[in-house]
């Protein structure tokens, strides 16, 4: 089709050329604006994930035993770089379990200077820890300390995290984890009730050889009595025949001797 309209004077083209480089750089700066609207959404979304994912965490692992033992439980953190320390208190069930030990975790000792304090009986049911790293050059998540807990009697602890602290100010604390112990019945080791049966077999063996070994003894003793009364018995009869012997060879002699003066008389 062709376009039988009329040529545009100069001053016409002019005037169209303006409105068409308007339009253009109207709609370049509505495109510039909404760029730079989506990017700031963007990076406002990221910066306020990284400052969440940034906050302080602290978590209690789970346990179980049986009673009258003992567990032990860890207590960890999370984007611990840079911090100088920091404090927790921890509740547990009093009934169930007792604390005994509390331990610094690796990220508190392989830090260049670090203190930690306990304090076991904070407040019945609740314990506290303190640590300190003065040049703030712990890793960024690890064990903060180890706690191990007397298990009193069945039943389900939980070890829940109250006031919490960390060094320097403007660091958040986020999500604090509770954990658990979990108690059993006392168990019995039949492993070890068998060696003690055999124990009691062999001492009764043993009791058993002793007393033989004894009559042995006795029999032995008895005999040894009697081979030395009859060993003295003998002897007795042995001087006492050689005593008659010797009499009666004095008086054969003696005999003799009258008959031998007799017969000198005569003569």
């Amino acid at each position: 089709m062709i376009d039988e309209s009329p040529p545009l004077k100069p001053a016409q083209l002019d005037i169209e050329g303006r409105k068409l480089t308007m339009n253009m750089t109207v709609r370049t700066r509505f495109k510039n604006i909404m760029v730079f609207g989506f990017l700031s959404l963007v990076f406002s979304l990221i910066a306020h994930n990284a400052a969440a994912a940034a906050d302080f965490k602290l978590s209690a692992e789970e346990a179980e035993g049986s009673s009258g033992n003992q567990a032990v439980v860890s207590v960890e953190v999370e984007n611990a770089a840079g911090t100088e320390g920091g404090q927790f208190i921890l509740n547990y069930d009093s009934t169930l379990v007792r604390p005994v030990v509390v331990e610094a975790g690796k990220l508190i000792a392989k830090a260049r200077s670090s203190l930690y304090m306990v304090n076991l009986e904070y407040a019945p049911g609740q314990l506290m820890f303190m640590w300190v790293t003065v040049f703030a050059d712990t890793d960024n998540a690890g064990v903060v300390c180890t706690i191990t807990f007397e298990l009193l009697k069945e039943g389900i602890s939980g070890l829940t995290f109250g006031e919490a602290l960390v060094a320097p100010d403007g660091i958040r604390i986020g999500e604090m984890i509770a954990g658990k112990i979990s108690i059993g019945a006392m168990e019995v080791d039949q492993e070890d009730s068998e060696p003690n049966s055999l124990e009691q077999e062999d001492e009764a063996e043993i009791d058993d050889d002793n007393q033989v070994l004894g009559m042995e003894n006795g029999e032995e003793g008895e005999t040894e009595t009697a081979t030395e009364n009859g060993g003295n018995g003998s002897f007795l009869l042995y001087w006492s025949a050689a005593v008659v012997v010797l009499v009666a060879a004095g008086v054969v002699v003696l005999n003799r001797l009258k008959k031998f003066d007799s017969k000198k008389i005569k003569r």
